[in-house]
């Protein structure tokens, strides 16, 4: 369901022309407070681990950088997080991807040093890193890209140095590739009856997020004067099923599922 690349131009290819860019060239150099917007993200760290800025390279391109010492050493990491601005009105990313910066080293760069892991979607967890990168100075790409339905809201930018003897750069980041979309909402797929109950099932729903079912005989009714009848959360496909006993009293019944 989620698909990992390290080569930028099979990962441009596979998001196809929906795919914005970023290279960051429009901001301002310098610091960047914890909550602020960058571009079409809120972007968060944790202020005791991390400084970050948007810094210029040698060459004049800028990046997203940050760390505490400017470089990384043994037992250093740096932890960036860029989420969707508004997630809770259905924006979610199906794609996302960077270049990294790395300097030289003479054992070379390991995979641990720089990773992006999904957040908030059916890849909970599932980070993209490169193999070992050679000893030279250069750059590794870094993308992920989900299976429609299984889209996320957030993703980790992080660089981890475990190696006392290998100085690496901070997290510098440059040349952001994502694909932003606006998720259909949970839909019903079957109701059936089955040994006297309704099984309803469906999905379009984020994975292992809460809902309610709710049910009333008069779908005129406000959504919010209908009774909650059941609570579940949705699995990690987003499919749902949930199972309700008939009732003999009501000869009609409208159901409707709730995303708080």
């Amino acid at each position: 369901m989620v698909t990992i690349f390290t080569n930028r131009a099979e990962f441009l290819q596979a998001v196809g022309f929906g795919a914005a860019l970023d290279d960051f060239q429009a901001y301002a150099s310098g610091p960047l407070a914890v909550g602020a917007r960058l571009g079409e993200f809120n972007y968060a760290f944790d202020p005791s681990a991390t400084q970050p800025a948007v810094v210029a390279d040698n060459a004049g391109v800028k990046m997203l950088g940050g760390s505490p010492y400017k470089v990384l050493v043994g037992g250093d990491s740096v932890v960036l997080t860029l989420s969707v601005a508004d997630p809770a009105g259905g924006d979610r990313l199906r794609a996302f991807g960077a270049d990294f910066a790395y300097a030289p080293s003479a054992f070379g760069v390991s995979s641990n040093a720089y990773r992006l892991t999904l957040n908030n979607g059916i890849g909970q967890g599932l980070f993209a890193g490169n193999g070992t990168l050679l000893g030279d100075a250069g750059v590794c790409f870094l993308g992920l890209i989900a299976a429609p339905g299984a889209e996320f809201t957030s993703v980790v930018i992080s660089s981890t140095q475990s190696d006392p003897n290998t100085i690496v750069p901070a997290c510098q980041v440059a040349n952001l590739a994502y694909l932003k979309v606006r998720a259909n909402p949970p839909f019903f797929s079957e109701a059936r009856v089955q040994d006297g109950a309704i099984v309803l099932s469906g999905g379009g729903g984020m994975p292992g997020n809460l809902f309610y079912l709710r049910a009333s005989t008069d779908v005129a009714l406000p959504l919010s004067q209908w009774p909650r009848i059941a609570t579940s959360y949705f699995g990690p496909d987003g499919g749902f099923v949930v199972t309700n006993s008939l009732r003999p009293a009501w000869s009609l019944e409208f159901y409707a599922l709730e995303i708080p």
